[in-house]
């Protein structure tokens, strides 16, 4: 039995400790379990693989239904079989990390992912770095697969990674995109089926809601932070560049989008998709992009095509001008000065954010949209990556679907929350901006208030208030922290929820049903007051 924990039969002389000798070891038998220097392995040629099964029921070890292998038919990822059915696909390899496995980047203990080839024989491994942790990945006879990671304190094996309901295979059905835990259509797309939709029946998927031209009048928008989608439509050539990826979409009719293969610096590879896409997630973080075709209405106006319309207009003028009649220019003009008087009340202004620290006041940069609601903050991106060091990940507190949890300190000493949502590029600045509004409006002690929020290109970001003393999960499960909460705070703490929730049910101008609420969305402040996080979603 060697240190790795791989029992192996070697020759009668023992003193070379090769694999190349070794008559048998128990690491190409991996059973349900893959432990670091274990290798899950498929041969390209023979279609030979070694592979994870499940047990048959948690007592009896015998092959059950489920198998975890390593796919390679176009790139390699890890899918989950329940016997020929796909329950799960990682999503494909992209040179640093499997596109769909998220919880990874920046976890310095273990090199999680190695993809590699010898010979014919493709194979998957993962290794720690550190002689301190014990990984290993198990499926479970249910179908589960886990990281686990081994608690020496506790002498148990606890959950580094898990699945959660975005992982089912193809969840959202076609051009449908999974923010855990809800379905939504990609950008220029609209459910098949309102009705359904609407019931969470999701499997039929989105259709557009214009069709393409391909003649022109498209363009293909960039979706940050999302699994590419499954490649069996899909073809792969890995000596082509990004641009000549596009350039090879823009020209199949058929083609729905692309993206780039190798995302290693001097790497590219291109991928290409041709009818529906389907198996796409958001993401906490992703190093892929994914380029969908969609028709110039879909597409955000850039900065360059508001210069653009704005230089050509007093061209049309003049020439409209040239051959209109006098009453009609008349009428134009009075037009005019109707639209200028109702466009005031909506055009964006450029304004001061004072706040109060300590009897100083001091101004942020802050850009407000002003119109018949009420203001919203639009914090620059500049003060944004100021306050949380670049984004950096020793301020990250917290990550799930919806993205990335930042902590921040502006300027003058106020500590935020800034929540990197990983679904921006699914929503058009109007649609991020009637949802931010919608929450800001809803005001009560036991929810988390929203001071602000950031757009930026593709970037959205939701600015809240910090919580002290994070979510009430951190207590609930944690033996030290749990000794801390008396009878008459667990109380206080259950009765502010129901405050919280009255609120939003019954007393809000909007009525809100939160569909999610459990520990982890309970967070409390520096006074142990509970405040209900995640409503927006609702």
């Amino acid at each position: 039995l060697l240190d790795s924990g791989n029992l192996v039969i070697r020759d009668g002389d023992g003193n070379n400790r090769s694999g190349a000798s070794y008559l048998w070891q128990s690491f190409d038998q991996p059973g349900d379990t893959l432990v670091a220097g274990m290798r899950l392995t498929v041969n390209r040629k023979t279609g030979f693989s070694r592979h994870l099964t499940s047990w048959r029921s948690a007592d009896d070890p015998s092959p059950g239904n489920y198998t975890f292998r390593l796919e390679v038919e176009k790139l390699p990822q890890l899918v989950l079989l329940q016997g020929s059915t796909v329950e799960y696909k990682s999503g494909v390899w992209n040179g640093v990390s499997f596109s769909g496995i998220q919880g990874i980047k920046g976890d310095e203990r273990f090199n999680f992912s190695i993809v590699g080839s010898e010979g014919e024989v493709e194979y998957y491994a993962f290794q720690p770095l550190s002689k301190f942790y014990t990984y290993t990945i198990k499926l479970s006879n249910d179908g589960i697969t886990n990281l686990l990671v081994w608690n020496d304190r506790a002498s148990k094996w606890n959950a580094h990674l898990s699945r959660d309901d975005c992982d089912r295979y193809n969840s959202c059905g076609p051009y449908g995109v999974c923010n855990n835990p809800y379905c939504q259509c990609l950008k220029g797309f609209k459910p098949i089926s309102q009705q359904d939709w609407e019931q969470g029946i999701n499997s039929g998927g989105c259709v557009r809601v214009e069709e393409l031209d391909c003649g022109g009048g498209y363009g293909f928008l960039p979706l940050k932070q999302v699994k590419l989608p499954d490649t069996r439509n899909a073809t792969v050539d890995m000596s082509v560049g990004v641009e000549e990826c596009r350039e090879r979409c823009s020209r199949d009719c058929s083609c729905t989008a692309y993206a780039r293969a190798d995302v290693r610096e001097g790497k590219s590879g291109c991928i290409t998709w041709t009818g529906d896409l389907v198996d796409v997630r958001t993401l906490g973080w992703t190093e892929t992009e994914l380029f969908l075709r969609v028709p110039a209405s879909a597409l955000d106006p850039t900065p360059d095509d508001s210069k653009k319309s704005k230089s050509k207009r007093p061209m049309v003028v003049a020439l409209t001008a040239s051959v209109a009649s006098g009453v009609l220019l008349v009428s134009l003009c009075g037009c005019g000065l109707w639209m200028k008087k109702r466009m005031k009340n909506k055009k964006t202004t450029m304004k001061a954010m004072i706040t109060t620290n300590g009897g100083k006041r001091k101004q942020h940069g802050v850009v407000s949209i002003v119109g018949d609601d009420e203001e919203l903050p639009l914090l620059d991106f500049e003060t944004i990556a100021s306050a949380t060091s670049n984004f950096s990940l020793k301020n990250k507190i917290g990550e799930g679907g919806f993205g990335l949890v930042y902590k921040g300190v502006l300027d003058h000493g106020q500590e935020i929350a800034v929540k990197r949502l990983s679904w921006n590029s699914l929503q058009g600045i109007k649609e991020f901006m009637n949802e931010a509004s919608l929450i800001a409006k809803l005001q009560h002690k036991n929810l988390v208030k929203l001071i602000g929020c950031c757009i930026r290109e593709e970037e959205r970001m939701l600015i809240y208030e910090y919580m002290e003393n994070e979510s009430l999960d951190s207590f609930i499960f944690d033996a030290a922290k749990r000794a801390l909460l008396d009878w008459r705070t667990r109380l206080d703490i259950v009765l502010g929820i129901a405050r919280g929730l009255m609120y939003l049910h019954h007393d809000s101008r909007f009525k809100i049903i939160h569909r999610d609420l459990k520990p982890s969305n309970i967070l409390l402040d520096g006074k142990m007051i509970p405040k209900i996080a995640d409503f927006g979603t609702a």
